[in-house]
Protein backbone atom coordinates (compact mmCIF):
# COMPACT_ATOMS: atom_id res chain seq x y z
CA UNK A 1 0.00 0.00 0.00
CA UNK A 2 1.35 3.29 -0.77
CA UNK A 3 1.73 6.17 1.62
CA UNK A 4 1.87 9.74 1.27
CA UNK A 5 3.22 11.65 4.64
CA UNK A 6 2.18 14.78 5.90
CA UNK A 7 3.32 16.38 8.74
CA UNK A 8 1.26 19.14 10.53
CA UNK A 9 3.08 21.45 12.91
CA UNK A 10 0.99 25.04 14.07
CA UNK A 11 -1.79 24.31 11.75
CA UNK A 12 0.75 23.92 8.10
CA UNK A 13 0.39 20.87 6.64
CA UNK A 14 3.66 19.21 4.76
CA UNK A 15 4.19 16.78 1.96
CA UNK A 16 7.18 14.81 3.66
CA UNK A 17 6.75 12.35 0.69
CA UNK A 18 7.57 14.76 -2.16
CA UNK A 19 8.82 12.20 -4.30
CA UNK A 20 5.79 9.86 -4.27
CA UNK A 21 2.47 10.27 -6.58
CA UNK A 22 -0.82 8.87 -6.54
CA UNK A 23 -1.60 7.24 -9.71
CA UNK A 24 -5.39 7.89 -9.90
CA UNK A 25 -7.76 5.47 -10.25
CA UNK A 26 -6.61 3.22 -7.49
CA UNK A 27 -7.68 2.38 -3.89
CA UNK A 28 -4.53 1.45 -2.31
CA UNK A 29 -3.01 4.33 -1.15
CA UNK A 30 -3.21 6.19 2.10
CA UNK A 31 -2.22 9.13 4.02
CA UNK A 32 -0.13 9.09 6.92
CA UNK A 33 0.07 12.19 9.39
CA UNK A 34 2.59 13.01 11.92
CA UNK A 35 0.52 15.77 13.89
CA UNK A 36 2.10 18.11 16.22
CA UNK A 37 0.30 18.02 20.26
CA UNK A 38 -2.15 20.05 19.19
CA UNK A 39 -4.72 17.11 17.73
CA UNK A 40 -4.47 14.68 20.49
CA UNK A 41 -7.61 15.81 22.10
CA UNK A 42 -9.46 14.99 18.74
CA UNK A 43 -10.28 11.24 18.33
CA UNK A 44 -12.11 11.83 15.10
CA UNK A 45 -11.12 14.12 12.38
CA UNK A 46 -11.95 14.74 8.48
CA UNK A 47 -9.14 14.50 5.92
CA UNK A 48 -10.34 16.98 2.84
CA UNK A 49 -9.39 15.82 -0.90
CA UNK A 50 -9.61 19.15 -3.32
CA UNK A 51 -8.82 18.69 -6.48
CA UNK A 52 -9.66 20.35 -9.90
CA UNK A 53 -11.39 18.38 -12.83
CA UNK A 54 -12.80 20.33 -15.77
CA UNK A 55 -12.01 24.06 -13.86
CA UNK A 56 -14.20 23.61 -10.94
CA UNK A 57 -13.37 22.70 -7.49
CA UNK A 58 -14.08 19.42 -5.77
CA UNK A 59 -13.93 17.58 -2.69
CA UNK A 60 -14.13 14.45 -0.75
CA UNK A 61 -13.98 14.38 3.29
CA UNK A 62 -13.08 11.48 4.90
CA UNK A 63 -13.60 10.97 8.28
CA UNK A 64 -10.50 8.84 10.66
CA UNK A 65 -9.24 8.28 13.89
CA UNK A 66 -5.40 7.88 14.39
CA UNK A 67 -3.27 8.98 12.10
CA UNK A 68 -3.74 7.26 8.74
CA UNK A 69 -6.52 7.95 6.33
CA UNK A 70 -7.31 6.17 3.07
CA UNK A 71 -7.07 8.40 -0.10
CA UNK A 72 -10.99 7.92 -2.06
CA UNK A 73 -9.86 7.35 -5.84
CA UNK A 74 -9.19 9.90 -7.56
CA UNK A 75 -9.48 10.12 -11.48
CA UNK A 76 -7.91 12.46 -14.27
CA UNK A 77 -6.17 14.82 -12.34
CA UNK A 78 -2.64 16.40 -12.06
CA UNK A 79 -2.62 16.90 -8.07
CA UNK A 80 -4.69 16.84 -5.30
CA UNK A 81 -4.45 18.84 -1.76
CA UNK A 82 -5.03 17.17 1.00
CA UNK A 83 -5.69 18.86 4.65
CA UNK A 84 -7.52 18.31 7.99
CA UNK A 85 -10.07 19.89 10.04
CA UNK A 86 -11.48 18.03 13.63
CA UNK A 87 -13.86 19.28 16.35
CA UNK A 88 -14.69 22.76 17.19
CA UNK A 89 -12.46 23.63 15.05
CA UNK A 90 -8.93 22.63 14.47
CA UNK A 91 -7.70 22.92 10.52
CA UNK A 92 -4.85 22.95 8.23
CA UNK A 93 -3.15 24.28 5.32
CA UNK A 94 -3.91 22.31 2.32
CA UNK A 95 -0.64 19.71 1.33
CA UNK A 96 -0.08 19.58 -2.24
CA UNK A 97 0.49 15.73 -3.42
CA UNK A 98 1.04 15.33 -7.26
CA UNK A 99 -1.21 12.72 -9.17
CA UNK A 100 -0.81 10.79 -11.89
CA UNK A 101 -2.91 9.77 -14.68
CA UNK A 102 -3.66 5.76 -15.25
CA UNK A 103 -4.76 4.00 -18.19
CA UNK A 104 -8.54 4.53 -17.02
CA UNK A 105 -8.13 8.32 -16.91
CA UNK A 106 -10.10 9.57 -19.78
CA UNK A 107 -11.82 6.61 -20.16
CA UNK A 108 -15.45 6.27 -20.67
CA UNK A 109 -16.08 4.48 -17.02
CA UNK A 110 -18.39 6.63 -14.87
CA UNK A 111 -17.12 7.75 -11.51
CA UNK A 112 -19.00 6.59 -8.45
CA UNK A 113 -20.79 9.61 -6.39
CA UNK A 114 -19.05 10.02 -3.35
CA UNK A 115 -19.94 8.50 0.07
CA UNK A 116 -21.82 10.53 2.34
CA UNK A 117 -20.55 12.24 4.95
CA UNK A 118 -22.81 11.43 7.88
CA UNK A 119 -23.15 7.97 6.70
CA UNK A 120 -19.18 7.58 6.60
CA UNK A 121 -19.36 9.10 10.46
CA UNK A 122 -22.57 6.65 11.49
CA UNK A 123 -20.66 3.50 10.18
CA UNK A 124 -17.38 4.59 12.00
CA UNK A 125 -19.41 5.18 15.51
CA UNK A 126 -21.57 1.80 15.26
CA UNK A 127 -18.71 -0.26 14.34
CA UNK A 128 -17.05 1.11 17.81
CA UNK A 129 -13.82 2.85 16.51
CA UNK A 130 -14.76 6.12 17.96
CA UNK A 131 -13.65 5.36 21.88
CA UNK A 132 -13.75 8.46 24.15
CA UNK A 133 -12.87 7.86 27.76
CA UNK A 134 -15.01 5.36 30.01
CA UNK A 135 -17.70 6.87 31.97
CA UNK A 136 -18.92 6.87 35.09
CA UNK A 137 -20.34 3.39 36.82
CA UNK A 138 -23.73 3.33 36.59
CA UNK A 139 -26.30 1.73 39.29
CA UNK A 140 -27.15 -1.98 39.66
CA UNK A 141 -29.57 -2.79 38.10
CA UNK A 142 -32.49 -4.92 39.94
CA UNK A 143 -32.16 -8.79 40.71
CA UNK A 144 -33.15 -10.97 38.39
CA UNK A 145 -36.12 -12.97 38.25
CA UNK A 146 -35.00 -17.09 40.00
CA UNK A 147 -36.55 -19.62 37.89
CA UNK A 148 -39.45 -21.60 38.80
CA UNK A 149 -38.77 -25.70 38.40
CA UNK A 150 -41.88 -26.47 36.27
CA UNK A 151 -42.55 -23.05 34.89
CA UNK A 152 -39.46 -21.60 33.77
CA UNK A 153 -37.70 -25.21 32.96
CA UNK A 154 -38.24 -29.34 33.11
CA UNK A 155 -35.28 -31.37 34.67
CA UNK A 156 -34.19 -34.80 31.94
CA UNK A 157 -36.67 -36.86 34.43
CA UNK A 158 -39.78 -34.36 33.88
CA UNK A 159 -39.31 -34.82 30.34
CA UNK A 160 -38.71 -38.45 30.51
CA UNK A 161 -41.79 -38.56 32.92
CA UNK A 162 -43.71 -36.38 29.98
CA UNK A 163 -42.24 -38.22 26.89
CA UNK A 164 -43.61 -41.68 28.34
CA UNK A 165 -47.04 -40.05 29.16
CA UNK A 166 -47.82 -39.05 25.88
CA UNK A 167 -46.60 -42.35 24.28
CA UNK A 168 -48.85 -44.43 26.88
CA UNK A 169 -51.45 -42.09 25.60
CA UNK A 170 -51.67 -42.91 21.73
CA UNK A 171 -51.44 -45.94 19.56
CA UNK A 172 -50.02 -46.34 15.65
CA UNK A 173 -52.62 -46.65 13.10
CA UNK A 174 -52.24 -50.51 12.84
CA UNK A 175 -53.85 -50.27 16.59
CA UNK A 176 -50.53 -51.17 18.38
CA UNK A 177 -49.15 -49.19 21.77
CA UNK A 178 -45.57 -47.76 21.51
Amino acid sequence: MPIINITVAEKIATNTSPGVSIICGNSDYSVNFAFDGEWEPEAARTARFVYYKNGQAMHQDVIFTGNTVAVPVLSNIEFVYVGVYAGDLHTTTPAKVLCDRSILCGSSVHEDPPEDVYNQFMAMLLSGDLKGPAGPKGDTGPAGSVPVKGVDYFTPADKEEMANAVLAAITSAEGVAF
